[in-house]
């Protein structure tokens, strides 16, 4: 158990896998965790972070970012000596690690995390406005599949992915992966975020 004194802020999109590393006391560290969908607003993300790292007192605390390049100042954020931000250019990077997300990117890998696998209509229709043709055309401009990645935490839900297959016009597959590469990128993150802060 890495006992760190850590408060995490995180993407909600990760709170099934993170979860999971803390219930099995993998971890003792205080996570809070903000919704996916300001992904779709990275203006708002940022002042959602900048707000929360500027508490009275939060400048003692050790802090740890489970966040890609997600906003306009996350790398300002990061270089303050009190955070650390997990490495990864977004959250698939970051839960695949680099080898095989380059892999499956040259494939032309859609990537779907369960969260969004089952908000996919929100995120598609109501956030992206994509609907129909327009939708098709644009998923096969850029994609030739789509990727579940089944971390084993959450009911595969079948139904949503049909819906995508049809929605896109892309076949659907399903990768399954464990936790390992989350967990090795949080203890090495943990023991650094605590070497920086001591050295200050």
């Amino acid at each position: 158990m890495k006992m760190a004194n850590i408060l995490c802020f995180a993407c909600s999109i990760f709170k099934s896998e993170l979860e999971a590393l803390l219930k099995r006391g993998t971890f003792d560290i205080e996570c809070t965790y903000f919704s996916s969908m300001l992904h779709m607003v990275p203006d708002v993300l940022d002042k959602k972070i900048e707000s929360v790292l500027t508490e009275p007192g939060m400048d003692k605390r050790k802090i740890l970012l489970l966040y890609g390049d997600c906003c306009p100042n996350m790398t300002i954020y990061e270089k303050q000596v009190n955070v650390f931000r997990t490495k990864g250019i977004n959250c698939i990077e970051i839960l695949l690690g680099k080898k095989m997300y380059k892999k499956l990117i040259k494939e032309g890998a859609f990537f779907l995390m369960p969260e969004w696998a089952r908000r996919w209509k929100e995120v598609f229709q109501h956030e992206l406005k994509l609907e129909g043709k327009i939708a098709a055309e644009f998923m096969q401009e850029f994609h030739s599949k789509v990727i579940y990645l089944d971390t084993g935490h959450l009911k595969i839900p079948k139904k949503q992915l049909t819906e995508i297959q049809q929605y896109s016009g892309l076949p659907v597959e399903i990768i399954k992966i464990d936790d390992s590469h989350l967990e090795n990128t949080l203890s090495h993150n943990i023991d650094n975020l605590t070497k920086q802060f001591n050295q200050d």
